[in-house]
């Protein structure tokens, strides 16, 4: 137990710094992500004019969603590993799980905060 949790927080932290460092501190890459899949998500359904909101606020909050995604998604299907010990078996249900937790995931929390950043923008 205690090692999934260090897994979790440890994988957790490495995503979010990768993506800090890489991305959120680059002006090239600022620039691209601007333009990226999950940026153009929140301004085409949210309505999120980026010339009120801070974008870095707006890219952080993106990192720290695709790292939870990830290290939670990978969490499920290790936890998986534990209770299956066939190998083929494994790996159909750990994709088949990994699916089923990613689609959800990305879709109430890139709403939590799309509808967060509408609201701080209504409020400018």
């Amino acid at each position: 137990m205690i090692f999934n949790i260090i897994l979790f927080i440890s994988l957790f932290l490495i995503v979010y710094l990768m993506y800090y460092l890489f991305v959120i501190r680059s002006k090239k890459a600022m620039i691209k992500m601007q333009n990226g899949k999950e940026m153009l998500f929140l301004k085409r359904n949210y309505h999120l004019d980026y010339d009120k909101l801070d974008t870095k606020k707006v890219a952080n909050s993106v990192a720290l969603i695709n790292a939870f995604i990830i290290s939670f998604t990978t969490e499920v299907v290790c936890l998986l590993n534990s209770w299956i010990s066939n190998f083929y078996l494994w790996l159909i249900c750990s994709m088949f799980m990994a699916i089923v937790i990613l689609f959800p995931l990305i879709i109430i929390l890139y709403h939590l905060v799309g509808t967060y950043y509408n609201k701080k923008q209504k409020e400018m």
